[in-house]
């Protein structure tokens, strides 16, 4: 398949050229015209690229690329990295926020729809954008909550419970959310449910009384890449597999 074809699917459905992101999303090494299989991954790390080639994947698509907004040289791991891809006629495309955002097979209403959430309203803004998603569940221990997203996406969650009743409100988002604590009090929200948070994020959600769970930055962007391969699998009928760079670190 022509990767032209490929990349304005690709553009269009995420609206790459309409989301401003610290990530330049797109194309962002060119390799082979013809493509005869498309890789899914979260990171492009060299690890991740030699699965791809071993998968023989001529165009990888990635939630985090190699280009972003703070202009790096050409040096020490991203020079490894861009070397590889040069060497093995690896094309890489990136898609950050547009795949956090989209309404339909994004991370963040993905993961909506993974824990039943109704009543759902923009949430988490970045860039000017609602990134994420708001809504309630049904009322339940934050324990069993986490429980659920455990089991739907392999994570072992960290729970910070900061009030003590059952959760109900739920604020998403994928990835390094702990921003969305700030938002919580205003939309009545009393769990946020993300990646992962850092020390401040988590100290001041104590301060504001706002749960925290952590399921993982790499497993709550893993939802939406998946459903975007099966998109693109079932629009262009590509070959497409899954690449899982999952690390304990």
């Amino acid at each position: 398949m022509d990767i032209g074809r490929i990349l304005r699917f690709l553009d269009n459905q995420l609206k790459i050229r309409e989301i401003e992101d610290a990530s330049q999303n797109g194309l962002q090494v060119q390799g082979k015209r013809e493509i005869n299989k498309i890789g899914f991954a979260v990171d492009s790390d060299i690890e991740t690229l030699k699965k791809a080639k071993a998968n023989s994947c001529g165009l990888l698509i990635v939630h985090h690329g190699l280009f972003w907004s703070d202009k790096s040289l050409l040096v020490g791991l991203k020079y490894n990295r861009i070397r590889f891809l040069m060497e093995n006629s690896l094309a890489l495309y990136a898609c950050h926020l547009p795949l956090d955002m989209h309404e339909e097979y994004g991370n963040n209403i993905s993961l909506a729809r993974m824990i039943g959430l109704k009543g759902i309203s923009p949430f988490g803004y970045s860039h000017g954008f609602a990134i994420g998603f708001s809504g309630e569940i049904e009322k339940m221990p934050i324990e069993k909550l986490a429980e659920l997203v455990d089991s739907k996406l392999g994570s072992n969650s960290k729970i910070h419970r900061f009030r003590e009743m059952p959760v109900q409100r739920i604020g998403i988002i994928s990835g390094s959310g702990g921003s969305g604590v700030y938002e919580c009090p205003g939309l009545g929200v009393d769990t946020l449910l993300t990646g992962e948070a850092n020390y401040h994020r988590l100290l001041d959600a104590r301060e504001i009384g706002i749960n925290v769970i952590e399921a993982g930055h790499y497993e709550t962007e893993t939802i939406g890449l998946k459903r975007l391969m099966d998109k693109v699998n079932e629009v262009l009928g590509a070959e497409c597999v899954f690449i899982d760079s999952k690390k304990e670190l």
